[in-house]
């Protein structure tokens, strides 16, 4: 592996599972952490003007899922299959919406109401999700969330635990026993233990361990799809709406996957939510077993199906786009939440004005560098089908038409429409 220089504040926060991923991996790099003050210093060196950001072969990158994952596929620490894979990305989803239930403590000014709303997440939401995670364990029944050794999944549940006790005093390795088994795997690792005990220091170089061809070999062949022969049935539960199901379905589509679209009313809900895996939407019966986290399932049947790009800094790419869109996601929610008319049309001037050109100038910049009209390679990926989505959700749930202001995606959109079996599905859901 090249030097790698990783950017972030001096906490554990965002940056931490990169730097647990590259410590395990025995990755060599350089910690460069800075005070809260300093960030404006660095800002500017940043690819979305976010920290974390790398610098890696002499080139800038962002998104700390989209980090992690690379690493971890190019160390073999992604699974040994998609359906691990699979696995690993619906704890990454359930960590990033556990981490949005510990937004509104960790801001909150007022003493009392930040100790009020820490007791409401230890008492409700940590169990909740922890819960899910145990039951992932004891289903796996090895003490690692996937095979019988440690992987990505692992990392991301270990630091959330250990985020949960420091920063917001949960203990969950005391109240679930197969969560304390996985932290004790976890500081066991030699190179974890190692990173332990050094990170008090300003920068990290965990001992470099050089792969050898085949172990690189397998690690590229993690990014490409495993299996050619005829996809299972599939069935996708989601409301009627594009909402969060619609990259699921334009996926599925693009790969030529049968599958069985079943839409419901918001007021039917209740009727599928015990179904579901984490009572949450949308979520998939796939070979006879229920699966959720909208991300990992797009993520399952892209690679299966060859969307994910040629080798894995084309995943990485593509890791990055779907980051930025759930980052702009995260703008779009009160837009869509507020109830006050007039109070929703102020909302949604204000992301139209401001927060989608940012972000689609962002993405706008990663298609103009790979040249092609596509994010990867010269044929259609999952990040062109991710845009395309939130491009044709804004405008027409929002009235915010991206393509009309950048003309590189105005091509992409059509592009996208227009592959023969998007375009089949479009005529079809009308």
């Amino acid at each position: 592996m090249a030097a790698v220089k990783l950017f972030y504040s001096d906490a554990p926060g965002r940056g931490e599972i990169i730097r647990l991923v590259l410590s395990v991996a025995g990755v060599d790099f350089d910690d460069v952490r800075y005070k809260y003050e300093d960030w404006p210093k660095y800002k500017p060196e940043a690819p979305f003007g976010q920290a974390p950001f790398i610098e890696y072969n002499g080139k800038k990158y962002g998104q700390s899922v989209a980090i992690a994952n690379f690493f971890s596929r190019e160390n073999g620490l992604y699974g040994a299959s998609n359906l691990e894979a699979f696995r690993i990305d619906e704890v990454a989803g359930l960590v990033q919406d556990l981490f949005t239930c510990l937004i509104p403590v960790f801001i909150e000014k007022d003493p009392a109401k930040k100790e009020e709303l820490r007791a409401a997440m230890v008492k409700n939401d940590a169990p909740r999700f922890f819960g899910f995670f145990q039951k992932f364990l004891q289903e796996n029944g090895t003490g690692y969330l996937v095979g019988n050794k440690l992987s990505l999944g692992d990392l991301i549940i270990y630091d959330m635990t250990t985020q949960l006790l420091k920063t917001f005093q949960y203990d969950a390795a005391a109240d679930f026993p197969e969560i304390k088994t996985l932290v004790d795997n976890v500081e066991g690792n030699e190179n974890i233990k190692a990173y332990i005990d050094s990170r008090k220091s300003v920068s990290c170089q965990p001992h470099h361990r050089q792969q050898s061809a085949a172990a690189d070999s397998k690690a590229t062949s993690a990014a490409k799809p495993r299996f050619k022969s005829k996809m299972a049935a599939v069935k996708l539960f989601y409301f009627d709406t594009p909402g969060r199901g619609e990259l699921i379905r334009l996926v599925l589509a693009e790969a030529g996957v049968e599958f069985e679209d079943v839409r419901f009313k918001q007021e039917d809900w209740p009727k599928y939510k015990p179904e579901a895996p984490f009572g949450q939407s949308p979520f998939i019966e796939y070979n006879g077993k229920k699966r959720a986290q909208s991300v990992a399932i797009a993520n399952f049947f892209a690679r299966e199906n060859g969307l994910y790009g040629a080798n894995n800094l084309e995943a990485f790419r593509i890791d990055e786009v779907m980051g930025l869109m759930q980052d702009f996601f995260n703008f779009l929610v009160p837009v869509y939440m507020e109830k006050d008319p007039a109070k929703k049309e102020e909302l949604r001037l204000a992301m139209v004005k401001n927060d989608a050109p940012r972000f689609f100038g962002f993405v706008l910049k990663l298609l103009q560098e790979n040249g092609t009209g596509y994010f990867v390679g010269n044929k259609l990926s999952l990040a062109d089908i991710i845009v395309y989505d939130m491009a044709t959700q804004l405008r027409d749930v929002f009235s915010c038409d991206v393509a009309a202001d950048f003309p590189e995606i105005k091509a992409l959109v059509e592009k996208v429409s227009s592959n023969e079996n998007i375009k089949k599905y479009i005529d079809s859901r009308k």
